[in-house]
């Protein structure tokens, strides 16, 4: 079961890196082009264009996209990683979320990928990531509670 989520986790690990950063194009990309000719809308990275430079951030499909992305990290925090403590699983949501963030700032400079944000979408995304992760953690402790309980009362003692 271990190596099930392990693998769920590395699979995970690459559909976030591939959402966030919407697929690295080699050669590098000149940054004064702003005509996406490259980006058709039959394929993956179309959608990403559509989803990330024609939705408002504040639409309630980019917030809730955004926050739903990092449900699963929290959920693995719990389980895969056997975390109790609140206070570690949001320092770990936040240096996770701002470690990508920092990667794709690094990663646009250098013209790798085509995601231009501004300081306050970034703040935004940032915020709604974080969020999303403790969701995640809070709802496997409040399910494992949940378990535990309908355990302990489903059992009938034997006189």
């Amino acid at each position: 079961m271990k190596r099930v989520l392990l693998y769920s986790f590395l699979f995970y690990i690459l559909s976030v890196v591939q959402a966030k950063f919407g697929g690295i194009t080699l050669p590098p990309i000149n940054p004064s082009d702003t005509h996406r000719t490259y980006i058709i809308q039959e394929n993956w990275f179309g959608i990403f264009d559509t989803m990330h430079f024609n939705i408002s951030i504040w639409s309630y499909s980019a917030i809730f996209y955004n926050l739903v992305l990092f449900v699963p990290l929290g959920f693995y925090l719990a389980v895969l990683f056997n975390l109790k403590a609140i206070r570690k699983a949001v320092s770990i949501v936040f240096l996770t979320c701002i470690g990508i963030e920092i990667c794709r700032i690094l990663l646009e400079a250098m013209g790798l990928v085509t995601i231009r944000n501004s300081a306050l979408t970034l703040i935004i995304n940032l915020l709604i990531n974080i969020v999303g992760g403790v969701i995640g953690f809070k709802m496997v402790g409040v399910t494992l509670k949940r378990i535990k309980s309908f355990k302990h009362t489903s059992y009938v003692k034997e006189y």
